[in-house]
């Protein structure tokens, strides 16, 4: 906040039009370079590759994709008792070993 006193009407009345000009001025500014920020990053995301999209959109919907976008599917299997829930982790445990 500025204070600012003096006995003369005029010089005071000039000063008071000279600051708020100045803080209008300085709003401006900052309102400029904040917008120059938004451009900018805009500019900065990278463009749709439409050939891109349009191969995603073609994928099955009941299918799962890797990386190189090959399908492949799961088997999801519900276990009820903690027996078949001990058989099925051995049954993992001895795939993943023979890989």
């Amino acid at each position: 906040m500025n204070f600012y006193y003096n006995s003369n009407s005029t010089e005071t009345e000039s000063y008071k039009k000279e600051l708020i000009k100045r803080l209008y001025t300085d709003d401006l500014e900052e309102k400029k370079s904040q917008q120059e920020l938004v451009i900018e990053e805009e500019q900065n995301t990278q463009e749709i590759d439409e050939e891109e999209l349009k191969k995603y959109n073609e994928l099955d919907d009941k299918l799962y994709y890797n990386s190189n976008l090959e399908a492949f599917t799961l088997s999801l299997y519900f276990l009820n008792s903690q027996k078949d829930l001990e058989q099925t982790a051995n049954y993992i445990k001895d795939s993943l070993k023979n890989l």
